[in-house]
C-alpha cells in the first residue's frame, strides 16, 4: 500500500462486533452474569455467529442509551 493511501474498512462501523466477554466487561459483569442476564432478557440482542455469541457494537450502546432514559424521565 502506497504512503498515505487508506483502504476502506472491511466491515462498517455500525457493525462493529462485540464478543460475550467484551460486552461482559462494557457491563462491568462476569461472563456468567452476562449469559444470564442474555438468557433472562436483559441484555442486548445477540447472535451465534460461526459458534460464538456476538453482540452489535451499536446495540449495546442503544441497550444502555436506553435504560439511562427509562431510569430518568425528565
Amino acid at each position: 500500500m502506497p504512503d498515505g493511501e487508506r483502504t476502506a474498512p472491511l466491515v462498517p462501523a455500525n457493525y462493529e462486533l462485540l464478543t460475550l466477554a467484551e460486552t461482559a466487561a462494557i457491563f462491568r459483569k462476569s461472563v456468567r452474569e452476562m449469559r444470564w442476564a442474555r438468557q433472562q432478557g436483559d441484555a442486548p440482542p445477540s447472535a451465534k455467529i460461526g459458534g460464538r455469541i456476538m453482540f452489535r457494537a451499536v446495540d449495546v450502546h442503544a441497550f444502555i442509551d436506553a435504560k439511562f432514559n427509562h431510569s430518568n424521565p425528565n
